[in-house]
């Protein structure tokens, strides 16, 4: 990729990584066969990411399914260890290996599941942190709310005592001036 393309940036969940893992163990007992990169290559050409191979070894231009190959098996071997990388490659290495996995997955031949998806018990878990975090949102609310209906009970008691006090007067100047209208209504 050239250095005016904008890299993408992997994150990748802890059933990714455990799926990536368990790829390529089962690879490597021969229990997974790839018939074609092209797919890979497709991918490679046309969407931008940060390679983790030396130059050298980096494509002059575009991907050949010879070059995804090669990348494929350097990013297993960043990850089996055989190839020396930082701790921040190593992730992004499982992040990259993924998303190949993901490309190719019409291309692989296996029997093996090697796939994580989340147990019962660790999607209960999510939905108990989510449904904890409303809570926390709706006590928010609540008290917000609590507060503002004070603030407006204030408000109210302050126009009523000011009514309280000044009811007197306002009976008074009521009374003069309806005693004053029929006076003139009568005269």
């Amino acid at each position: 990729m050239d250095k005016g393309t904008q890299e993408k940036v992997t994150r990748i969940s802890e059933q990714d990584k455990q799926t990536v893992l368990n790829f390529i163990d089962a690879r490597m007992r021969g229990k997974i066969k790839i018939e074609s990169f092209i797919g890979l290559e497709n991918y490679l050409n046309s969407t931008p990411f940060r390679q983790l191979w030396p130059k050298e070894n980096r494509p002059q231009a575009y991907w050949t399914d010879s070059d995804a190959e090669k990348y494929f098996h350097f990013l297993i071997a960043v990850l089996k260890g055989t190839r020396e990388a930082s701790d921040e490659d190593v992730r992004e290495a499982v992040g990259q290996l993924y998303e190949c996995i993901s490309v190719l997955r019409e291309e692989i031949e296996t029997d093996e599941d090697f796939v994580v998806s989340l147990k019962s018990e660790e999607k209960l878990g999510n939905i108990e942190k989510r449904l904890e975090t409303t809570e926390a949102d709706i006590l928010n609310v609540n008290k917000k709310l609590d507060s503002e209906i004070s603030k407006f009970a204030a408000v109210l008691k302050a126009i009523n005592d000011w009514r309280g006090e000044f009811q007197p007067t306002l009976n008074e100047a009521r009374d003069y001036f309806l005693d004053k209208a029929r006076r003139m209504q009568g005269t």
